[in-house]
């Protein structure tokens, strides 16, 4: 029995995981440039220089693609990988909250001073947005790993078709 594999076969809700997926690989290429100065977070430690640059491209380019190969593959592990991988940016984003006064101090100093006086309390709006934006995407990659929890059975392979066998060897 052969598996069909690509992208028609795919679940709507794995579709756009995997939409999703590429966007954010697409979007952080550039970031890479950016990131030696800017700095990466991992676990709560900010990181910056070749290692960022390196973190970043794994963690935002290499990890997410080997998972958009997967998913057109549709290896048997790759539920396990969707799960793993989302888990890993939950625990990284739950340990942001840990630097991110550093983080947002980080903001701040890249702000003109203009910023400061339009708006009296820029640093309380900046720390809630970064926090709004861990809560956001906390609860996204939640959903996201539930799905690939949910859809394991799509991944999983199954080599013989038991409504298929035909016990007797009687012509069906």
């Amino acid at each position: 029995m052969e598996r069909h594999t690509g992208w028609k076969p795919l679940p709507i809700l794995l579709k756009i995981i995997w939409v999703l997926l590429l966007v954010g690989v697409v979007f952080s290429i550039p970031a890479l440039f950016t990131a030696p100065a800017a700095g990466y977070s991992l676990f709560g430690y900010n990181v910056f220089g070749l290692w960022a640059a390196n973190l970043m491209f794994l963690v935002n380019v290499i990890m997410p693609v080997l998972l958009i190969i997967a998913m057109m593959k549709r290896y048997s592990w790759t539920w396990i990988y969707g799960c793993g991988l989302y888990l890993f940016m939950i625990l990284n984003e739950l340990f942001m909250l840990k630097g991110l006064d550093q983080m947002v101090d980080l903001i701040l100093a890249g702000l003109p001073e203009e910023y400061f006086e339009i708006v009296p309390d820029i640093r309380g709006l900046v720390y809630g947005s970064a926090i709004a934006g861990v809560i956001i995407g906390v609860l996204a990659d939640v959903f996201f790993m539930l799905m690939f929890f949910i859809k394991r059975n799509y991944f999983i392979r199954k080599d013989t078709d038991l409504s298929m066998q035909n016990p007797g060897g009687m012509p069906v």
